[in-house]
This record gives C-alpha cells, sequence and structure tokens, in this order.
C-alpha cells in the first residue's frame, strides 16, 4: 500500500503540456487521414520564421537572431500557441548569448578608451615638464660659472 502512494505522488507531480497535447493531437489527425477520412479544414496552421544575421567586422562579432512564431488560423481569426519547451530554451539560449556578446563588445570599448585616456596622460606628463629640467640645467650652468671665478679670485689673494 505504501507503494502505491508514492506511485500516486509521483504521478500526479508530473503534468503534460499544452503542446504535448497539440502534437498528439496531429498525430491521431494524420493517422485519421492516413486511412481515409477527410478532415474539415476549418483551422490553418501556419509556421513563420525569421532570421536575421548581422555580422561586425569590426568588433568580431556574429549576431544571428531567429523568430519562430506558430499561429492557428480559425474562422478568420489568429491565436498565439504558447511555444514548447525547446523553443523556450532555445530563445533564452539565444539571448544569453547575445547579452554575453554585448557585454563582450562593451568590455572592449571601455578598454579601448581607458587605453586612449592612459596614452594621452603620459602624453602630457611627459612634455609638461621639459622647460623646468631647462631651467635647472641653466640655473646650474650659471651656478657653476660664478663659482668658478669666485674661486679663480680667492685663489689670486
Amino acid at each position: 500500500m505504501k507503494y502505491i502512494y508514492i506511485i500516486l505522488a509521483v504521478l500526479s507531480l508530473y503534468s503534460c503540456s499544452g503542446y504535448y497535447h497539440i502534437k498528439q493531437a496531429e498525430k491521431h489527425t494524420q493517422k485519421a487521414i492516413n486511412k481515409g477520412v477527410e478532415p474539415l479544414n476549418d483551422t490553418t496552421f501556419v509556421t513563420i520564421s525569421d532570421t536575421l544575421t548581422e555580422i561586425d567586422t569590426v568588433d568580431n562579432y556574429i549576431r544571428i537572431t531567429k523568430t519562430i512564431r506558430d499561429t492557428i488560423k480559425a474562422e478568420c481569426e489568429t491565436v498565439y500557441i504558447a511555444k514548447s519547451r525547446v523553443e523556450v530554451r532555445q530563445e533564452k539560449k539565444t539571448e544569453r548569448t547575445q547579452i554575453r556578446q554585448e557585454e563582450k563588445t562593451e568590455r572592449k570599448q571601455a578598454k579601448e578608451e581607458r587605453k586612449k585616456v592612459v596614452k594621452v596622460a603620459k602624453q602630457e606628463a611627459k612634455r609638461s615638464f621639459w622647460w623646468l629640467w631647462f631651467l635647472i640645467g641653466f640655473a646650474l650652468c650659471f651656478i657653476l660659472l660664478k663659482f668658478d671665478s669666485i674661486i679663480k679670485q680667492v685663489s689670486k689673494l
């Protein structure tokens, strides 16, 4: 009896999605068509697939965007079907890769900007004190010449 309760508990936690039931209905409809039944076509299944590919040679990345829309047209009304688990998972994966790629390009751009700022700062630091060294050298020469003339005068005395 204990095992029956466990099995019932496990089975109650398991459920099928609506997509599964639609696929089963399509399968049974196909079996009926193969046996010779002609179904009424008041419902039309339409699958639209769009793929957009962007290639950026400057930043070296490829972005592929794929959208799949399933629709049912019944009596001129359009109803959107929920996506299957596989389609949702693929969509999420594509979004994550796009976000990672965008973050990668942002990091690359920030790194290049930092390099430019550091380069400019180094150039400014290099050229900012040349005149100071020139003045120090000129002052040293002047002082040495004065001391040399003073030493010569003292040695004459």
